[in-house]
């Protein structure tokens, strides 16, 4: 069943506007034929570009020359070799850059205060078989009718061994709904990003159970009844926005009968406790103001999903699937789902986008160690006769290995420095596809580099001990 949020805006005119937001987004399965034949195609046209330098090098053969030097590399095929050992560090490190991006995106996205409790909380909401082929024996539900049997599957689902709480409302997430309010003071409400005020009438254990915390005065309680005064809590954005200078305790809203009606009732809406602010439905929104009202107190809306708080939301799940699916023939469709669940459509693009980042950019990491390796052994293999001599001269083993460590790092820190450009070039590029990490985080920068550096190094000290065994004596007679 598609995620969903329905919300009613309320125009110039008074006039609702009902739009729907965040369906879900669905992946292909498998990939086609086209797909792969392409990949394949392009991994060989990889590989035949590959032999072309090497081939046109081999037409160029002066073998007098090469005999001359005695099987030594030329300069320009030393310059090519470190050239592409400097492309692959550098190509490494935007790739490298990419994956700690967007794995520092996942990790904020899974960490961002949404004020509701993302680990214990487990969703629930029906669907009635209202204007379903399948509704043949069985009438369109009132508001009633609807509150009857969430009210039913709420004291059910509570008593299941352990779930700790269970509340209703009207907006579960990914839903939102908005009416007509008037604020005492002001002739037109501000008008923040995220649209609004939007309302939430809700049962009066609904703050413990989503685990929004009461910043000032209180949440509702069994006395905020149809008997009992009007009140409200307000969101900690709404209280700023409204009355941030003589605090939202005690101020009037002005708000319909019903949630069905159009107009406003002189009866003030006494705000009782601010609330810190919750997500409607996205990890990331745009500033909105919000407000909650006893259900008890409401007629029109009545409760469209359960909040149900529990240690282990997934361990109770199937239970409490089981419990909504045998409420009755009214019942079409029962929806249960953990807060994360909901969230995962969301989340998905940052996750796909580090691991493909972090495999790719291991891979050219790989490989460019193993390229500079290879550089390195051949380079010393090229100088025996000079270290040799310079052995034969007094040289420490010392001096030797760091004459090619230092080789090697100054090959790698081109290609750093050369990556370093690219990917601060390319950040910004990639910024609208993070959450909140800047595409040209310095951490990330310094992090990667350093680990390059790390690389090179390692890379290097094979062929640098091996520089150190070189026996003068054998040295000199190869020559």
């Amino acid at each position: 069943m598609p995620n969903r949020i329905v919300a009613w805006h309320v125009g110039p005119s008074g006039t609702h506007v009902r739009s729907i937001f965040l369906p879900d987004v669905h992946f292909p399965a498998a990939l086609g034929l086209r797909v792969i034949g392409f990949t394949v195609a392009m991994a060989l046209v990889a590989g035949a570009l590959a032999g072309v330098a090497p081939a046109l090098q081999a037409t160029r053969l002066d073998l007098a020359a090469d005999l001359a030097a005695g099987g030594r590399t030329s300069t320009g095929r030393s310059r090519l070799r470190g050239v592409l050992t400097g492309a692959q560090a550098a190509l490494s490190v935007v790739l490298l850059v990419g994956a700690g991006l967007f794995v520092q995106s996942v990790d904020r996205v899974r960490s961002f205060d949404l004020g509701l409790d993302r680990d214990h909380l487990l969703m629930a909401t029906l669907d009635f078989n209202s204007g379903s082929p399948l509704r043949s024996e069985v009438e369109s539900l009132g508001v009633a009718q609807r509150n009857a049997l969430y009210l039913e599957a709420a004291e059910r689902v509570r008593a299941l061994p352990g779930v700790e709480a269970v509340a209703g409302t009207s907006s579960p997430f990914q839903w939102a709904f908005a009416g007509p309010i008037e604020v005492p003071g002001w002739d037109s409400l501000p008008d923040l990003p995220g649209g609004g005020p939007y309302y939430h009438d809700v049962t009066p254990d609904y703050f413990q159970v989503a685990g929004l915390e009461i910043l000032q005065g209180r949440g509702f309680e069994e006395s905020d009844d149809e008997g009992g005064a009007r009140v409200a809590v307000v969101s900690e954005t709404m209280a700023r926005t409204l009355w941030p200078a003589d605090g939202a305790l005690g101020q009037c809203l002005r708000l319909p009968e019903s949630a069905s009606s159009d107009g406003v009732s002189d009866t003030c809406t006494a705000v009782v406790g601010v609330v810190e602010n919750a997500s409607r439905g996205r990890v990331e929104e745009e500033l909105h103001m919000a407000y909650y009202l006893p259900i008890a107190q409401r007629e029109g809306q009545g409760v469209n999903g359960l909040y149900i708080r529990s240690e282990d939301p997934e361990g109770v799940a199937g239970e409490v699937a089981g419990i909504l699916r045998g409420l009755g023939p009214q019942v079409l469709f029962a929806q249960v789902s953990t807060l994360r669940d909901r969230l995962e459509p969301q989340t998905r693009a940052w996750t796909l986008g580090a691991t493909l980042f972090t495999v790719f950019g291991l891979l050219a990491l790989l490989v460019a160690g193993i390229g500079l390796y290879g550089v390195l052994a051949f380079h010393v293999a090229q100088r025996t006769r000079e270290l040799g001599i310079r052995a034969a001269l007094g040289a420490m083993k010392g001096e030797l290995l760091a004459d090619v460590v230092r080789d090697g790092i100054r090959l790698v820190a081109v290609g750093v420095g050369a990556g370093l450009v690219l990917a601060l070039a390319l950040g910004g590029y990639a910024e609208p596809l993070l959450f909140r990490v800047s595409g040209r985080d310095p951490l990330v920068l310094g992090s990667v580099a350093g680990a390059l550096l790390l690389v090179g190094i390692l890379a290097s000290l094979i062929p640098g001990l091996r520089a150190t065994q070189v026996d003068p004596t054998e040295a000199l007679r190869a020559e």
